[in-house]
């Protein structure tokens, strides 16, 4: 499985930088998801994460075309923000859920308030790579 890279907006912003969106082609289009996070105690919530995935796939293959990118739009994690890049949440909270070929597109993340539980650090790191 490779990981879906996450590059974020606002993390961009904060680290100075950060790669800039492409120019849209007429037709382009993003995928947007919101609250779409959860603890790592929330089992139950990982099947709602699968069907959410499989309609985001669904929708990329009948469109015939990939999107320029995910967006998500926060609280990707909640009650526990990951504390470093190697968190096991980011794989089984977003790399194992997001994996299907049609996502491989950059997942660009504003943070929400449930991201800013603990510390933003985790996020920082896993922006830049890890």
């Amino acid at each position: 499985m490779r990981p879906i890279p996450l590059l974020t907006a606002i993390l961009a912003l904060l680290l100075g930088g950060g790669s800039r969106p492409p120019e849209p082609e007429a037709g382009a289009y993003f995928l947007v998801i919101g609250d779409w996070g959860r603890s790592p105690r929330d089992a139950e919530r990982h099947a709602q994460q699968r069907a959410v995935e499989g309609g985001m796939a669904a929708t990329v293959r009948a469109s015939a075309r990939a999107p320029v990118a995910v967006l998500t739009v926060g609280d990707n994690f909640y009650q526990h923000s990951p504390a470093d890049p190697h968190d096991l949440l980011y794989r089984t909270a977003f790399e194992g859920v997001y994996w299907q070929r049609e996502l491989e597109v950059p997942f660009w993340a504003a943070l929400g308030n449930h991201d800013l539980y603990k510390t933003v650090e985790g996020n920082l790191a896993y922006a830049r790579g890890g």
